[in-house]
């Protein structure tokens, strides 16, 4: 985000094609669009890409978004397929905001070793 402060890097995502050099994130962009486009064609099954991926996705979109907005001014239609996994993934996640563990089956056994030190560190002092 602080890159996006500068407005000589942000003039390189304005060109066509951005300098992969200059602008390595968007290698992640070249590694969605292709996939979203194969996900809209069906030769990827959504629900199973999107499933485990969808926190991937979404993250990945949203930090990249301000920088596809500037590629997005000279080419409107730029990262449509990553796009459209992103909007895919966010429905998802919609739909099963607490994950889609299927009901009726057991968890497996845990316990959070850490929570009563971790609560601790994060409650106010006593002012101490």
């Amino acid at each position: 985000p602080i890159l996006m402060e500068d407005p000589v890097f942000r003039a390189g995502l304005d060109k066509k094609p951005a300098d992969r050099r200059e602008h390595p994130e968007l290698h992640l962009c070249d590694l969605y669009e292709p996939i979203g486009s194969y996900v809209r064609a069906g030769l990827i099954d959504e629900e199973l890409l999107i499933r485990p991926q969808f926190q991937n996705i979404i993250m990945n979109w949203d930090v990249l978004q301000p920088a596809i907005m500037i590629i997005r001014r000279k080419r409107p239609a730029a990262l449509a397929n990553f796009e459209y996994l992103a909007v895919r993934a966010q429905a998802w996640y919609d739909r099963f905001p607490k994950g889609d563990y299927p009901s009726g089956t057991p968890r497996a056994p845990g316990t959070d070793l850490w929570l009563a030190k971790d609560m601790a560190q994060s409650s106010p002092t006593d002012g101490a």
